[in-house]
């Protein structure tokens, strides 16, 4: 019994991460198909640097910022399409972890605990590190920002290094998909009552910056696969290979309980925070309706239906 009480929650994730790990690469594809576009681009402009041949970038435009994630594959696993994915999956763990931490803060341990259980035996999160797609990235970046704002917030430097990340964080959320550009102007607001200080000025000029230059560079979001409509997106339960006639029935059941639950929480838009951002992230990520969206959308919908079935009980 005395062995049985050392062992602590954390203990039971992390064993629970690993079976999770081991699922996830007997289901992945190890052949050239399944990839994302956006994703094998940054792949291939990584394993040309890496293998000292011309890049494809003056060719196909510049990647988004996941192929700064991507860089430590160059390491030893230059060319290796599993390590790609396993490592893809291991940012999708860390997005899960860092996206329960933030649930735990806003909706509490219980449904926070449920919420990113689910999130990581959905069909779209192991699609998400199986294609090596936004989603992934998407999730690290929006939980990971709401953590550099509050350390941010708590530091007694009015300009810190964890006001520098969060810039850096902006940077590589807008360049990979315009649920990103949500986010950055969530941020982007909050630095506004600040606007008459030295501080302020500061923030606001460098969240410009932040924002502005990967849409610049890349003139958008290239290289991504939108399901067509809204409806396809909003039946990311079904996973992303169910029949199309059957996404648009399921897709709408989804779509109306994310819009319920975001007006059962309408007291909370009126000023900047976490659960603000998440709300901007779906507005605008809705712009471009493909897997990324689907797993952040999917990820909304079980914070807020299990925060609010718990309320209910």
């Amino acid at each position: 019994m005395r062995g049985l009480d050392a062992v602590q929650p954390r203990h039971l994730a992390l064993l629970g991460f690993v079976l999770a790990a081991l699922g996830y690469m007997a289901c992945f594809r190890y052949d050239a198909f399944g990839l994302e576009e956006a994703g094998a681009h940054a792949l291939a402009l990584n394993w040309t640097i890496a293998q000292k041949i011309i890049t494809p970038a003056a060719a196909f435009g510049f990647p988004d910022l996941r192929a700064v994630v991507l860089a430590p594959l160059n390491l030893h696993w230059a060319g290796s399409l599993p390590a790609a994915k396993v490592y893809t999956m291991l940012v999708l763990f860390a997005g899960v972890l860092l996206w329960h931490a933030l649930l735990v803060r806003l909706i509490g341990a219980e449904a926070a605990m449920i919420a990113s259980t689910l999130l990581v035996l959905s069909p779209m999160a192991l699609h998400a590190a199986d294609s090596i797609g936004t989603g992934a990235f998407l999730l690290l970046a929006a939980a990971g920002l709401a953590h550099l704002r509050a350390k941010a917030l708590a530091s007694s430097r009015p300009v810190n290094a964890w006001v520098m990340l969060e810039l850096l964080a902006l940077t590589f959320a807008v360049s990979l998909h315009p649920a990103g550009l949500g986010i950055a102007a969530v941020h982007l607001w909050s630095f506004w009552p600040e606007r008459k200080s030295a501080r302020g000025r500061l923030l606001l000029a460098g969240g410009a910056i932040a924002v502005a230059f990967p849409l610049l560079v890349r003139m958008g979001w290239p290289g991504h696969e939108p399901w067509g409509v809204l409806l396809a997106a909003g039946a990311a339960l079904l996973g992303p290979y169910a029949d199309p006639n059957l996404r648009w029935g399921a897709g709408w059941p989804v779509l109306a309980a994310v819009m319920l639950l975001v007006l059962g929480q309408w007291r909370r838009l009126k000023t900047p925070s976490d659960f603000t951002a998440l709300i901007a992230a779906l507005v605008l990520g809705a712009f471009l309706p493909d897997a990324g969206f689907a797993l952040l959308l999917w990820a909304a919908l079980l914070a807020l239906g299990f925060s609010a079935l718990i309320r209910l009980n």
